[in-house]
């Protein structure tokens, strides 16, 4: 691989014809899918993190909010992911001397994100990060207690946020409260106490949405004074207007499992879920939509979205910018789901195939309508995480495992989802090893990388090298790129060269393939005059022209998981596009950084392809550990690809060309 100075020099003049624009550019999926689940953050044995709490931006910058212990206090604590970066260490926003729990987190279409949490000393208190910025000063929401639980918040536009909550009142009576602020730079407003008299509790935090305006809809579930039971109910609060009288969403008769969920179209349309038994038939999943304009609209009336002779419960949606919403709920240890378009029916229920539901999921919508699921299930008998995409205007696909656990005391909890305006994804859940316990994240990722310039000059000589590069970009995983020169042979890297042994007209194609194996292709056409007679082209020679040797065009790929310890192990390693009779020997450098002696091997019979993966398959490499491909074969210039290991970041990867007789390699 060339620097950008040695390529640029090589193609001289020539360069400036050679760019093709983003528009001339086909890009294909060619797969989709979870990359490696990561443990960004480990608590000290015995103490929870909490349930965490994930908001991506519409840039792809992810949050992940959760309880981080440090010595015996408990913090409210954020990871950040910048697009196509990794996650950072914990930042620590909560009193270092008070204990905090339940932080919540959401961030609006800005990029502006407002962090909630529950202060064990103080009652409720906030931060807010401006898009780009840095974290605020903490402000204090509610002074008095006891919270139940811990906050709920939504965001509209440029910084407007509500955060709700509910709190003891005395006489274990629970009130349902929020605050809300207008936009970013102002504080919060006065209390507001969405459910006077609420009853003698609340089962679980209330839900609150917030559109793009400022207007508030908030649902909970309260305890009524009749046998116990649990009724549905919600409030809405104009911006800028009076906040209006709670009103009952379930019947009077029968009782909810307490399980609801809200959420607000940029427009101000409002659609709410609950599940609820009401005495006649089993427990099932109720609808109902609000209508905007915001301030003068009504409640539709609840419709039933499940099965009713099927118990269903713990319903979860997604809303997405153009009103179209994808829900899923439990029901016969199975996970369903149901999606419509705008305010239209939803279509039949439908079982998501592959696993079987054991706890409550979590839906999240890009604004574009891709839709994501994540949900606890099982898998061999022990917890695993799993994951279901939605395009726009599609069902959801095949139920495929996310993260898996080994037998043992381990067990999974919690998911949260969230995407970009893309449609890429993240996953976070919290783990329970032996009760010690982290946050895990997974990356979903469906997008293929983009290749915004491909620079191959229009003319060239035979026999002499030819430089060319293409710059690639992937928001998720990153992008590897690899060139076919038309001619057989190819190359690994954003910028290389090439000797072409014969005069004509080549087609040159840039592939680029990130984590997930999505791939995108760019094509430009180089003319090859033939080589001056008698010129000492590369390879030197006389009479018929120069002398070219030709290249192994061999290339390799290696998949693998990023680790919380700083280590790296390693998924799957193939080498592809041989031709025969090429040697490979495989080699692992640094037996005490993880090495096996299984990683060190020659094989000389082969096909095109000739995987790896069961000779590294497992080996987790420690920072510096190396493993290096070397194809050689008689007469052609050699390849050596290595992957160094580098401390909480993608293996580093480097290629190298070693010609017939030579000593020393170079770059290729």
């Amino acid at each position: 691989m060339l620097g950008q100075v040695g390529w640029r020099r090589i193609l001289g003049a020539a360069w400036l014809l050679a760019v093709t624009a983003l528009g001339a550019i086909g890009a294909t999926v060619a797969s989709a899918g979870w990359l490696g689940a990561g443990e960004p953050v480990v608590n000290p044995a015995g103490n929870a993190v909490g349930a965490p709490s994930l908001a991506v931006a519409r840039d792809g910058t992810a949050f992940v909010a959760f309880q981080h212990f440090v010595g015996a206090t408990s913090r409210a604590s954020v990871i950040i992911r910048g697009p196509g970066g990794a996650f950072g260490a914990p930042r620590d926003l909560s009193d270092p001397n008070h204990d905090a729990f339940s932080p919540a987190i959401a961030v609006d279409r800005q990029g502006n994100a407002t962090l909630a949490w529950l202060d064990n000393t103080d009652g409720i208190r906030v931060n807010f990060r401006p898009a780009g910025g840095d974290w605020a000063a903490t402000s204090q929401l509610l002074a008095a207690g006891p919270i139940f639980n811990g906050p709920s918040v939504a965001v509209g536009d440029n910084g407007a946020a509500v955060v709700a909550w509910g709190r003891n009142t005395g006489g274990q009576v629970t009130q349902v409260e929020a605050k809300i602020r207008a936009g970013a730079g102002q504080s919060f407003g006065s209390l507001l106490t969405l459910s006077p008299n609420a009853g003698t509790g609340l089962c679980r935090p209330p839900k609150v949405a917030m559109d793009a305006a400022g207007d508030m809809a908030a649902i909970w579930t309260r305890r009524t004074s009749n046998a116990g039971d649990y009724h549905v109910e919600s409030a809405v609060k104009p911006a800028g207007g009076a906040l209006q009288p709670p009103e009952p969403r379930s019947p009077t008769t029968g009782n909810s499992d307490c399980n609801v969920d809200i959420h607000m179209t940029p427009g101000g349309n409002v659609t709410a879920m609950w599940d609820f038994n009401d005495t006649v038939n089993p427990t099932f999943v109720s609808y109902e939509d609000r209508s905007a304009p915001f301030a003068s609209g009504t409640w539709g009336g609840a419709a039933k979205l499940s099965v009713p002779s099927v118990t269903s419960f713990a319903p979860a949606f997604s809303l997405d910018e153009h009103g179209d919403t994808a829900a899923t709920w439990l029901a016969g240890g199975q996970l369903f789901s149901a999606v419509r378009r705008g305010s239209g029916g939803f279509t039949p229920a439908k079982a998501l195939s592959g696993a079987t539901g054991t706890s409550p999921g979590a839906v999240g919508a890009s604004p574009t309508g891709d839709a994501l699921a994540a949900f606890v299930g099982m898998s061999n008998g022990t917890d695993a995480i799993f994951g279901a995409h939605r395009g726009p205007t599609t069902d959801f696909g095949e139920v495929t495992p996310v993260a898996t656990t080994p037998p043992g005391a381990v067990s999974l909890d919690s998911p949260d989802v969230a995407l970009d305006d893309q449609g890429n994804g993240f996953a976070a859940w919290e783990r329970n090893a032996n009760n010690t316990y982290s946050v895990q994240v997974a990356g979903y990722d469906p997008v293929a990388p983009a290749i915004s310039v491909l620079a191959v000059p229009a003319a060239g000589t035979a026999g002499q090298p030819v430089g060319m590069a293409a710059t690639a970009t992937d928001r998720m995983s990153g992008a590897a790129v690899h060139f076919d020169f038309g001619d057989g042979g190819g190359a690994d890297g954003a910028g290389v060269t090439h000797v072409y042994g014969a005069a004509g007209a080549y087609t040159v194609t840039a592939t680029a393939t990130d984590g997930a194996g999505n791939r995108s292709s760019a094509a430009a056409v180089i003319q090859i005059a033939p080589a001056p007679a008698g010129g000492g082209g590369a390879g030197g020679g006389g009479g018929g022209g120069p002398k070219v040797t030709p290249s192994v065009a061999a290339v390799t790929s290696l998949t693998w998981d990023r680790l919380s310890s700083g280590s790296t192990r390693i998924k799957t390693l193939v080498l592809e596009r041989l031709a025969g009779p090429e040697k490979v020997r495989l080699a692992c450098l640094g037996r005490r950084l993880g090495c096996r002696k299984a990683a060190t091997r020659t094989i000389t019979r082969h096909g095109r392809k000739l995987s790896l993966t069961k000779y590294v398959k497992g080996m987790t490499l420690r920072p510096r550990a190396q493993i290096t491909l070397t194809v050689t074969r008689p007469g052609y210039i050699a390849r050596i690809f290595k992957y160094t290991m580098v401390n909480r970041r993608d293996p580093r990867k480097t290629t190298r060309c070693l010609a017939p007789g030579a000593k020393k390699s170079r770059t290729c």
